[in-house]
């Protein structure tokens, strides 16, 4: 008996040497993941604004400024254990907004350039992975403010989806820009402008099961913000509907996603009271969108969550709803919206595109950290298993 119990233990053994605990590995894959947590250092302010995968790593879309208004936006690559490969500078690019790894075969950045104080343009560049840059276009109405949302393929061409003044001064035109998947803007561009009747911006795009559009956008009235989904024709861009999903929600970053039963989940904060916002009077609201527009299928809160200005979330490989808010809680539902835990960690997020589940079932998420006592950021990514742990001794 001593014997067995000896060969199990010294089997034991053998198997786990070398072996680091929080190293994980599906049977499908070749590559391993390091649960971490790394600060990335690229300059004075840095921002991280969205995050994309690839086999070979992560790569990353952050601003930086050196404090007196010169902006710029990069895109860093980091492996798959955290570790600073390369940054690449985005050309003429004020403000990134959201990176995308498109069918793993070229990454795509969008952002705002600002000519003048009253004047910026939409600008959409893609790279290689190795980060070499190919084209670059710049897109918007002419003597306006233009931001954008969000964008997506759709077949064979892009979409824009923003709007004159959008998000930083609430406006009153909401668009959609189509145009194909070289950037060229002068012979396949057009401009979809989304007249809802109201004072709308768009904050966020996706394209649907059903091969349509839909939109999140905010509304402002009477200092008051809402949010509304709009539902567009594939085709010809044209409103099939639209539903208010909330009133006098924070005027924050926010996003809508197609869940697994082709319903539409928004997460949006409120405030309990008329105080100034903080941690114990903010309340998230899960929402979920029936995929005919005609009404709410559920609605869950979560309370006491820091929001900051933004909230990320995703639904997982299990149909669980993850959540990132701007305070760097890390946040696990079920389906039906009931918290099942939530993770703290240091720093904030900055983007609405910052979380992603990896193939090994656990999270990946930026922001940013304060390195000293003085205003300056690094950015932050941090690699959780599928229980938002860093490591099996939490």
């Amino acid at each position: 008996m001593s014997k067995r119990i000896t060969l199990v233990l010294l089997t034991f053994l053998l198997l786990t040497i070398g072996c680091e605990w929080n190293l994980q590995k599906r049977p499908d894959h070749n590559y391993i993941y390091k649960n971490f947590e790394q600060m990335v250092d690229v300059g004075i302010i840095d921002l991280a604004n969205g995050i994309t995968q690839a086999e070979e790593g992560f790569y990353i879309l952050g601003n930086q400024s050196n404090g007196s208004g010169d902006n710029r936006s990069f895109v860093i690559k980091v492996n798959n254990q955290g570790e600073h490969v390369w940054t690449t500078e985005i050309n003429n690019m004020d403000e990134g907004c959201q990176i995308q790894n498109i069918n793993n075969s070229q990454l795509y950045v969008a952002g705002t350039t600002f000519i003048d104080d009253t004047t910026s343009s939409i600008v959409l560049e893609n790279l290689s992975f190795s980060g070499s840059i190919g084209w670059s276009q710049l897109y918007g109405l002419p003597n306006s403010l233009n931001t954008i949302g969000s964008f997506l393929q759709f077949g064979n061409n892009f979409y824009l989806a923003g709007g004159t003044d959008a998000i930083k001064v609430f406006g009153n035109e909401s668009y959609i820009i189509q145009t194909n998947d070289v950037g060229n803007s002068e012979k396949t561009s057009y401009y979809y402008n989304i007249n809802t009747g109201v004072d709308d911006n768009c904050l966020y795009a996706i394209e649907t099961s059903d091969r349509n559009i839909v939109m999140l956008s905010l509304i402002n009235k009477d200092s008051k913000s809402s949010i509304k989904l709009v539902k567009l024709d594939g085709s010809n861009k044209t409103i099939l509907w639209q539903y208010l999903v909330l009133e006098n929600c924070l005027p924050l970053k926010y996003k809508v996603v197609e869940t697994s039963d082709q319903n539409y989940l928004v997460v949006a904060a409120i405030s309990t009271d008329n105080q100034a916002v903080s941690t114990s009077n903010t309340q998230l609201n899960l929402i979920k969108i029936e995929n005919s527009g005609e009404k709410i299928l559920s609605k869950k809160t979560i309370s006491n969550v820091d929001v900051q200005q933004n909230v990320n979330f995703l639904e997982n490989n299990s149909g669980e709803i993850i959540i990132l808010t701007g305070g760097f809680q890390l946040i696990k539902t079920s389906s039906a919206g009931d918290e099942i835990w939530r993770k703290s960690f240091s720093g904030r997020c900055d983007g609405i595109d910052c979380l992603l589940q990896t193939p090994d079932g656990g999270y990946v998420f930026v922001g940013s950290s304060s390195k000293d006592t003085s205003s300056n950021s690094d950015i932050t990514i941090i690699k959780t298993d599928p229980d938002g742990k860093l490591s099996f001794s939490e």
